[in-house]
């Protein structure tokens, strides 16, 4: 055997090792994806925060926040954190329908990991932001679904009325816009 042949072979030796050993220390499986997914999501969300404060880089903060929801699991409350921060930011940038979706979202998000009382807030939220665009059977829809979210039998009726008490302050919002002549 000749002395490149030689290295040849051990540099192939050596570099399967290093390969079979980077195999052994990457995490397999849906929960390694899903670690990685969230570690990015808080990367999104921190870069998010910073941009927050500058009302010109509102828009890609919204959409970091859009985007760090979106790694996280099902259930994440997070998620609905995420979601209604960019849905905040999207209204402020005028993006009214963005900002419909996101808060709308926010809300099924907070359904899926059970928070009903956050889930009917979010819901009235989102009506408002209905009315406001003058969608205004969209705005009834999603006060329907907040109504039901503060009838559920998990509430105590405190928590109840901070829910009702929006959805008939959002009443008389819709009463008064509704009777406001339009341009």
């Amino acid at each position: 055997m000749t002395t490149t042949t030689f290295k040849s072979r051990a540099f192939n030796v050596a570099a399967a090792a290093i390969v079979g050993l980077a195999a052994f220390s990457i995490p397999s499986g849906a929960s390694a994806q899903e670690g990685w997914n969230v570690k990015r999501a808080e990367g999104m969300e921190a870069e998010a925060k910073s941009l927050a404060d500058r009302k010109d880089k509102w828009e890609h903060a919204a959409w970091l926040y859009r985007s760090a929801a979106s790694l996280r699991p099902e259930g994440d409350p997070e998620a609905v954190d995420d979601l209604q921060m960019a849905g905040k930011l999207a209204w402020y940038t005028h993006d009214r329908a963005q900002a419909l979706k996101d808060l709308e979202l926010a809300a099924e998000r907070a359904m899926e990991g059970g928070d009903v009382f956050t889930a009917g807030h979010l819901y009235v939220d989102a009506a408002w932001v209905a009315t406001r665009t003058g969608q205004h059977e969209k705005a009834r829809t999603l006060t329907r679904r907040a109504q039901l979210h503060a009838s559920a039998p998990v509430l105590s009726e405190a928590v109840r009325s901070m829910i009702t008490d929006r959805v008939i302050d959002l009443g008389a919002i819709n009463t008064v816009v509704a009777a406001t002549p339009q341009p």
